[in-house]
């Protein structure tokens, strides 16, 4: 009873992060749940079932999101779950548009996109590209890009993140407060601590 009301919820776009979730913990597919309106007309709908997806995408409704993740015309909240939904999914389509969204979107899409396509334990040669982007004009892509080198890096790269305590604005600090939130080395929890403590980004919260 308790998992038709969560689908239920799903499909009629109320409380729809708390119910995605929670299917997604019991692996219940969420596209059947949400697929005709994906597919319908731009709006507070379509809008919906994308923000379900971010939890677990699957390859029937890739088209869709995809479409949502390309559409110039979209508002960018739905542009910017559609690149999270993105991530959840292992298909080669999917890590190119996030691959092509990184490079050539504005600043919030690309940030998600950034962060969405990097995954755990990516590699040397991502975080000397991630290592660049630490200092882009968009706040929203320093702190993307600070977040995805811990995720692709691990505690390795908890020392590359100084630049953290120079930021006069809050979002880059927030981004990296996430991830490494995830993380449990020695590191982390004390880069953690400091960032709730001192310096320019507390100082802005």
């Amino acid at each position: 009873a308790g998992v038709e009301k969560l689908r239920q919820a799903v499909a009629q776009g109320k409380q729809v992060e708390t119910a995605a979730r929670a299917l997604a913990r019991l692996a219940i597919p969420l596209c059947p749940l949400v697929k005709e309106k994906l597919e319908g007309p731009a709006g507070d709908a379509r809008g919906a079932a994308v923000a379900a997806l971010r939890f677990g995408l699957e390859p029937e409704c890739l088209p869709g999101v995809l479409a949502v993740a390309q559409d110039r015309a979209a508002p960018e909240p739905q542009r910017v779950a559609a690149a999270e939904a993105l991530g959840t999914l292992d298909d080669p389509e999917a890590r190119k548009a996030l691959q092509g969204l990184a490079k050539n979107a504005p600043p919030a899409i690309r940030a998600a996109a950034l962060l969405a396509g990097t995954r755990p334990g990516a590699g040397r040669g991502l975080v000397i590209r991630l290592t660049g982007l630490l200092r882009d004009p968009a706040p929203e892509v320093r702190g993307a890009a600070a977040a995805a080198l811990l995720r692709a890096g691990g505690e390795a790269m908890v020392s590359q993140l100084f630049q953290l305590f120079k930021e006069k604005d809050p979002r880059p600090g927030e981004s990296v407060a996430k991830e490494l939130g995830v993380m449990k080395g020695a590191a982390s929890a004390a880069m953690l601590g400091k960032l709730g403590e001192c310096g320019p980004v507390c100082d802005n919260h």
